[in-house]
C-alpha cells in the first residue's frame, strides 16, 4: 500500500479535521514540488508532513485519555 493510501486510511479512522486538511495539503504540495524537480522543497515538506502526522497522533492520544 502506498504511503498516501496508508495516510488516508489512518485519517479515516478519526482525527481532527484541521490535521486532515493540513496533511492532505502537504501531500499535494510534496507532489507538486517533486513534479517540478524541486527536491529541496519536497524534502522540507516531507519533514513538515512527519511533524503534522505526529501532532495528529498526539492529539488522538490526548483525546483518548480524556
Amino acid at each position: 500500500m502506498a504511503a498516501v493510501e496508508r495516510d488516508a486510511v489512518e485519517l479515516e479512522k478519526g482525527g481532527d479535521m484541521a490535521f486532515r486538511d493540513v496533511i492532505a495539503q502537504l501531500h499535494q504540495d510534496i507532489t507538486t514540488a517533486e513534479d517540478a524537480g524541486d527536491e529541496a522543497t519536497a524534502a522540507r515538506l516531507r519533514a513538515e508532513l512527519a511533524e503534522a502526522k505526529e501532532a495528529a497522533r498526539r492529539g488522538d492520544q490526548d483525546d483518548a485519555e480524556q
